[in-house]
């Protein structure tokens, strides 16, 4: 059946093909191992980080999280619209991890109408694919809004963020502005729809001609092969 972390510990799922969920409650910090995992759901997102949890997530061997209903991610790092209020992913280990979410959600990150907390990647092999409308790391639709320090931040590893259509690869989304992004190592390929000009960056208006904006985005290290939004809004150092 379903897996709920409620009380802080270390976590092992390893070598299962499941439809289950595992959902980690707010408040709750906990260790968590995946190896040689296949989770799908049609219902919700697979792993499901409430806001004010915190989670590291280590990868053994390869690992495939896939959501099909829509408007879920594949692993929903999720916010409230408080400043305080959000949960903390940190994935890091030598395996590989396959995320997909669906339409207007993210592979990691956001349901749609929801905000994302903040995600760090410091190891792995992340592959990782936005549904239509959505992020690969990042934000969901949205109608507005934005949680102080819900970064995206990359240390290491080898990041392949491909988004679905009207999507953005690392990032904000359609009607939803996004922290800031910071990139201090590992390797990025970020991989944006064909509709939109930039694959790192804030999402878009409807109409197209207003905007939200990412705070800033940081290169301090690392490797990245995608593009930028050349606006005041963006700010790459």
């Amino acid at each position: 059946g379903d897996v709920t972390i409620n009380t802080d510990g270390t976590y092992y799922i390893g070598s299962v093909d499941v439809t289950n969920i595992v959902t980690v409650k707010t408040g709750v910090k906990a260790d968590l191992t995946v190896e040689n995992v296949m989770m799908t759901s049609a219902t919700s997102s697979p792993i499901i980080i409430e806001s004010g949890a915190v989670v590291n997530l280590h990868i053994n061997g390869t690992n495939t999280v896939t959501a099909t209903k829509r408007g879920k991610a594949g692993i929903n790092v999720a916010a409230n619209s408080i400043e305080s209020d959000y949960s903390i992913l940190t994935v890091d280990g030598d395996g590989i991890l396959n995320v997909t979410g669906t339409a207007q959600a993210s592979g990691i990150g956001a349901n749609l109408n929801q905000l994302h907390g903040k995600i760090i990647i410091n190891g792995g092999t992340i592959n990782a694919v936005g549904g239509m409308k959505g992020t690969a790391i990042g934000g969901g639709v949205k109608t507005s809004g934005n949680v102080s320090g819900c970064t995206i931040e990359i240390n290491g590893g080898i990041i392949n963020a491909s988004a679905g259509r009207y999507g953005i690869a690392i990032g904000g989304v359609e009607r939803q502005s996004n922290a800031e992004i910071i990139v201090n190592g590992g390797y990025i390929k970020a991989t944006a729809d064909a509709s939109v000009t930039y694959s790192i960056g804030p999402g878009r208006m409807t109409p197209t001609t207003e905007q939200f904006g990412v705070n800033n985005i940081y290169i301090n290290g690392g490797s990245v092969d995608g593009t930028f939004r050349s606006t005041d809004y963006d700010k790459v150092q």
